[in-house]
This record gives C-alpha cells, structure tokens and sequence, in this order.
C-alpha cells in the first residue's frame, strides 16, 4: 500500500480508538466531580477525542469521492453493504438479544430492556432503524449515518462540480444547523445528525477533487498553530456568548478546526516508522471491532470493576479509564483472535470485512 494510503489507515486506526476513550467518559458515575483529575480526564475525554468523529466523516467523504463517477455508484454502494450495513445490523441484534437475554437475570440490564422497548416489535424496530433516535450499540450510529450519505452521493455529487456549488452547498448546511438550534431542535439531530457530520463528509470530498490526501493538503506547522488558535478564540467565544445559534456555530467550526489539527499533527509524523511496527498492525486488525462492540465488552468490565474500587478516591477515575480502555479492548483482542481461528466467516459479519 503506498504513503498515501497508509496516513488514511493510520488516521482510521486512531480514531476508532480515541471514540472508545471518548466514551470512557462512563466511569465519571463513580466517580468524584470536581477534583483536578475528573477535569484532566473529561478534557481528553470531550474535548481531544471528539475529533474523531468528524475526522472519520471527512475520510469517509475523501474515499467515497476519489475516482467517483456514476458508473461506480454501484459497485461503491455494494462495497458500503459489505462494511457498514451488515455490522451495523449484526452488532445490534446482537446487543437486543443481550438485553433480551440478560434482562431475565441481571436487573440492571432488565431496566435498559423497559427503557429501550425491547419488549415491542416497534421498540426494536425503532432502535434498527430510526435516524433520529441512537441504535442500541450507540456508536454505530455513524455506520448508519455514513451509508444514508453513500446513498445521497449522486446529489452531493452534483454540487462537487463547481466552486460556485461547493460554496453553496457548505453556506446552505451551515444556515441549516442554525436554524435547527434556533428553534429548538435536539442537538443529537443539529449537530451530530445531520449538520456536523454532514459538512465534514462533504468536505472530505470537496479534498477528493485535488490530488491530496486531507493530511497533506492540511499539513504544516503553521496550519497546526493557526488551528490551535482558531480553536482557542471559538472556546472562548462559546463560554462567553451563550445563545443556541451561537452555540451551533462554535460546535460545527470547533468540529472543523479540531479536524485540521488533527490531520496537522498526523502530516508531523513519520509514518513509515509506525506502519511497520507489530503492535500498531495488531491494533489496526482490531480497530473496527473494537469500535463497534465497545459498548458491550468495556462497559461489562467497568461494571463489574467499579464497585470493587469503592475504597479508592484518588487515581480512581484514571484507573477505570484504563480498565474501560485498556482492559476492555484487550478482552475484545481475545474475542478477535478466537473468531479469527475458529468462525472467520462469521467475524467478517462482526469487523467490516464482508464483500459482497
């Protein structure tokens, strides 16, 4: 695989992995609020890490429009099948008949099954298939949310031709996602679905049009402070003007300049040196399947932990992250390495490898 290819898998591998700490912001239910190390880790948890999604909308859009054409409309749909919508319905079965199962014995999960619905053909129904509301295995809703777009993409298409288009387009989803937080909409539906993830995808291929990769065309150290500065002066402004327009404003360019920083730091690396390394080619292997089933193996582990760790007030909330973590993603490691060896056909249902 050349460079280019190889910055793409790196960004990919990255991100799946910083969701899976994003989401370790779980352990703050047990712990402490307010004290130095709470703010430390809710820092990394919220405001590092959740450039990862909008990292992964902008590559997904890059690889979607590379050497795009209606022609491949087809065969680029079949390829999104294979690696978006059959793990994501595999995992959510999965994760129903957990709670289905499990609801019968353990009452913590009994009260996520009334929660959810489950117990109703529309409650799972909604929990499959609606984009309003997030799936059960919540992470996936990126994978249902990406192949709404693959399907769009003849449209999104038509105004990648031209600049004039282009410009309309980003001016259009922009006003959209004011809009929708003037009148009150849910930020889950303004932001994540379908204002930020939206623009991001159709930036990424805005990029797919040049003959750069969004970490070349977004490299350099002066990009790298310009974005930290931009970040820095929108912070600031979001703290300090407080209305939901403004707010949705400061979240889609905080998303963006959040992106560049991050392409910004990956163009500083030598990328040579990582992709050869063992470790990283293992964890690259796992990431997809870590993503996608995080949910249930870190958040059963953190579970099981935390009560046992009552007696701990200081390095409590590092320790669980590292159990949610480090722990959970080694426990998904060895489901990985077993599925590998004794049902491959069936993991590829799992970890987004299916070609159909």
């Amino acid at each position: 695989m050349n460079q280019r290819y190889d910055e793409i898998d790196l960004i990919r591998c990255l991100s799946n992995y910083m969701i899976i700490i994003l989401h370790a912001s779980a352990v703050n239910q047990y712990c402490i609020k307010g004290t130095i190390e709470y703010s430390i880790w809710n820092f990394i948890y919220s405001e590092v890490c959740s450039a990862a999604l909008p990292v992964l909308f902008m590559i997904s859009g890059f690889l979607l429009f590379k050497n795009y054409s209606l022609n491949s409309y087809k065969d680029k749909l079949k390829r999104r099948i294979g690696r978006l919508v059959v793990p994501y319905m595999t995992w959510n079965i999965l994760f129903i008949l957990i709670y289905l199962l499990g609801g019968l014995a353990v009452p913590r999960l009994a009260m996520r099954v009334e929660g959810f619905q489950l117990l109703s053909v529309s409650g799972i129904f909604d929990k499959l298939f609606s984009f309003v509301n997030p799936p059960i295995d919540g992470p996936l809703w990126f994978l249902r949310t990406l192949f709404l777009y693959s399907v769009i993409s003849p449209i999104l298409a038509f105004f990648l031709r031209n600049t004039y288009l282009k410009v309309s387009f980003i001016v259009a989803v922009f006003c959209a996602g004011l809009y929708f937080a003037a009148i009150g909409l849910s930020p889950r539906l303004s932001i994540s679905y379908p204002i930020y993830s939206l623009l991001m995808f159709f930036i990424g291929g805005i990029i797919s049009t040049t003959s750069f990769t969004p970490t070349r065309l977004l490299k350099g150290k002066k990009v790298l402070f310009s974005g930290l500065l931009g970040i820095l002066i929108i912070a600031v402004l979001n703290e300090i003007l407080i209305t939901p327009v403004v707010k949705e404003a400061c979240q889609i360019s905080l998303g963006l300049l959040k992106t560049i920083v991050f392409f910004s730091l990956i163009s500083l690396i030598d990328i040579s040196l990582i992709t050869k390394n063992s470790l990283y080619l293992k964890l690259k292997e796992l990431s997809f399947f870590a993503y996608a089933g995080h949910f249930l193996f870190c958040s059963i582990l953190l579970h099981m932990t935390a009560p046992l760790l009552g007696f701990l007030t200081y390095g409590k909330q590092t320790l669980l992250t590292l159990i949610f973590c480090v722990g959970g993603v080694y426990v998904m490691w060895i489901v990985f390495l077993i599925g590998k060896k004794v049902c491959p056909n069936l993991l590829r249902l799992f970890d987004g490898n299916l070609k159909i």
